[in-house]
C-alpha cells in the first residue's frame, strides 16, 4: 500500500441543497458528482436505517480534496432523519491503490477493517471500492481504491 491520499471529506448534511449552496457560494466549490445510490453502504453508514442516499461530490481545482455531502433516503426517496442513536457527522476518505492489498497490510499491523468491502458505482466518476475504519476517537475512516470508469 502506498501512503494514503485524502482524497474526500463525508460530511451527512440536514440539508443537501443548503449545503451545495453554501460550498459553492463561499468557498468556490463545483458539483462534479450528484447521484442517489441504493448499497449496502448505506445501511451501514445510516447503522442499518436505509439502504439508500444521495451523494453530491464538490471539488475546488485539481489539487483540492473532494467535499462528499451525504443525505439518507427513505424508500420513497426523500430525506430520512435517522434515530437519534446515529452518530456519524463527518468522516475521512482516503484514496489506496487496492482495498484488498490496504486491508492486508492494515490487518499484519493490527488495524481491522470495521466494515465489509463496498462496491460503490457513481455515474460521473466511476466505480470503485471502498472499506471503512475507525480512528481511536471513533470516527470513521474510509480507504478508497481509484475509481475506475
Amino acid at each position: 500500500m502506498h501512503s494514503p491520499t485524502l482524497l474526500h471529506v463525508d460530511i451527512v448534511t440536514k440539508s443537501i441543497e443548503k449545503s451545495v449552496e453554501f460550498y459553492s457560494k463561499y468557498l468556490k466549490y463545483s458539483v462534479v458528482e450528484d447521484t442517489k445510490v441504493i448499497s449496502p453502504a448505506a445501511m451501514f453508514l445510516s447503522n442499518n436505517q436505509t439502504d439508500s442516499m444521495r451523494l453530491v461530490f464538490l471539488k475546488r481545482n485539481n489539487r483540492s480534496p473532494m467535499i462528499e455531502l451525504i443525505q439518507f433516503l427513505d424508500s420513497s426517496g426523500k430525506e430520512l432523519i435517522l434515530d437519534d442513536g446515529f452518530n456519524l457527522n463527518l468522516s475521512l476518505s482516503f484514496l489506496v491503490n487496492d482495498v484488498p492489498d490496504s486491508i492486508s497490510e492494515l490487518s499484519n499491523d493490527g488495524l481491522l477493517p470495521v466494515s465489509d468491502i463496498f462496491k460503490i458505482e457513481l455515474i460521473n466518476l466511476g466505480t470503485t471500492r471502498i472499506v471503512f475504519y475507525q480512528d481511536p476517537d471513533g470516527h470513521l475512516i474510509e480507504m478508497i481504491s481509484a475509481f475506475n470508469s
